[in-house]
């Protein structure tokens, strides 16, 4: 049997990877009012279905970004796949709310250790940039495909079987193959290189994130006031301020500070944490629409989301030839623009509009998210030496994960006071995309002047001389 080439294998293994994880956070968003029956949880209860799994996962991105470029890539990331795979069992297994929440968590950490590594894999595997914008069009096509698909493969399981849990045993047999794959077709050293790990960096950093996610999931629930909240935002600050004392300080920073002095890194992962933001939390919403307000059911629901699924997929290959020709800032503005039109044109629905005025919209969004998805962690990547790619990407996914927990953390208890009103649950989506439409639009306007391609940026130009506090 001919195996193949290495970099198709790569490209083949991150890609399934980042399926299997990517999946996960909208295959959830369709069950969860069938699992908010079965385990009798409220709104802001399935808000935690989903912040269960991504707040492990935003705190413990950068740690795991910059594991992977001392202990090497390949093994984070089969190790990433092989937890993950135990974590979905555990979700698929959970007897109650706490331990779904439990899996769930098992399942951000695992993610955290899959996504950066997969991405560092990929830019070793496509040194040159033209190449790698290429390829990570098409690593995105199959993340976007699994973000986008969720609800329809969701819908398609809960339809068929009865049962809610088969969204998390779908994980298993893809995480067994890909484990197997990856241990015996990725290259072993791709990225790592020798330095010591900056605990006291990591364990800040985690802690920190932990904290001011979590206050910021439950301010809304809570009221911003809750001692327990300002208790959490506060130590959050604390410990955050003091990881950045201690990157400025060490000699081999899990994070250079430096890095934030170039501008595509600090305005792609700006631009990133916008996307999060929204991608995240118009599926979250979506799916309570189709479903509660208009009855269709967990597959209606699917199928109905199809022209965002097919956006995503169709436009994801197209935003990397746009990347590699252009630069990063014209498929990032262009698809920035267009979700942000179709979130807004998303605002004046009503408990009973038509189809006939939805689909349209939500293949506007999809096209969107598409085109912006992988230029932003080329942007991201073309920022920093090959050596650091793991922290980049950690950095990276960090910011779209954030984005995703404030989004649905933000916007879902703007939708509590909105029901709590009177208004009802079609007032309290028009809010949260009328929300997402603005950011998505502000995020187009910035990224034109700010993400400038390399080539015409000579500050920028690929990978110069690490300053100080940056990784040699």
């Amino acid at each position: 049997m001919r195996m193949p080439q290495p970099r198709t294998a790569t490209l083949v293994i991150t890609g399934a990877g980042s399926f299997m994880v990517l999946l996960d956070v909208t295959v959830v968003s369709v069950a969860l009012p069938s699992i908010g029956r079965d385990l009798h949880a409220s709104l802001s209860g399935l808000a935690w279905v989903v912040d269960a799994c991504t707040l492990p996962f935003a705190a413990t991105l950068l740690t795991c970004g910059t594991l992977g470029d001392r202990v090497g890539h390949r093994r984070l990331f089969t190790a990433g796949l092989a937890l993950f795979t135990v974590g979905s069992a555990l979700c698929a297994a959970a007897p109650s709310a706490g331990w779904l929440l439990a899996g769930r968590a098992v399942q951000g950490v695992a993610g955290a250790a899959v996504s950066p590594s997969g991405l560092a894999l990929i830019t070793a595997a496509f040194p040159r940039e033209k190449e790698r914008a290429r390829a990570l069009g098409t690593w995105s096509a199959v993340g976007g495909l699994a973000l986008a698909a969720g609800p329809l493969l969701g819908g398609l399981l809960i339809e068929a079987s009865g049962d809610w849990r088969w969204v998390f045993r779908v994980n298993l047999p893809i995480g067994a193959a890909a484990v197997l794959a990856g241990t015996r077709l990725l290259p072993a050293h791709a990225g790592r290189r020798r330095g010591s790990v900056d605990l006291p960096g990591q364990v800040l950093s985690t802690a920190g994130l932990v904290s001011v996610v979590y206050a910021l999931a439950e301010g809304g629930v809570r009221g911003w006031t809750d001692g327990r909240v300002a208790a959490c935002l506060g130590a959050g600050a604390v410990l955050l301020a003091a990881f950045t004392a201690r990157q400025a300080a060490a000699a081999e920073p899990m994070l250079p500070l430096g890095l934030f002095r170039r501008r595509l890194f600090g305005a792609g992962g700006a631009a990133t944490f916008a996307v999060g933001f929204a991608l995240t939390s118009h599926a979250f919403f979506m799916s309570q629409y189709f479903q509660d307000v208009q009855r269709t059911g967990a597959l209606g629901s699917g199928l109905r989301s199809l022209p965002t699924t097919v956006g995503i997929f169709a436009a994801a290959p197209l935003a990397g030839r746009l990347a590699a020709r252009y630069g990063y800032r014209v498929p990032v503005t262009a698809g920035t623009l267009a979700a942000g039109t179709g979130a807004l044109s998303l605002t004046g629905i009503r408990d009973d509009t038509g189809y006939a005025s939805l689909w349209w919209p939500l293949a506007l969004v999809g096209v969107g998210f598409g085109l912006a998805l992988s230029p932003l962690v080329g942007a991201v990547l073309a920022a920093v030496p090959p050596q650091a790619a793991g922290a980049a990407a950690g950095a990276a996914n960090a910011a779209r994960q954030l984005g995703g927990t404030v989004g649905v953390a933000v916007l879902s208890a703007l939708a509590a006071g909105r029901i709590a009103d009177g208004s009802g649950l079609t007032a309290a989506v028009r809010t949260a995309f009328l929300v997402n439409g603005a950011v998505l639009a502000a995020t187009a306007a910035l990224s034109w002047p700010l993400l400038q391609h390399p080539r015409t940026a000579p500050a920028e130009t690929a990978h110069p001389a690490p300053k100080e506090n940056e990784p040699a």
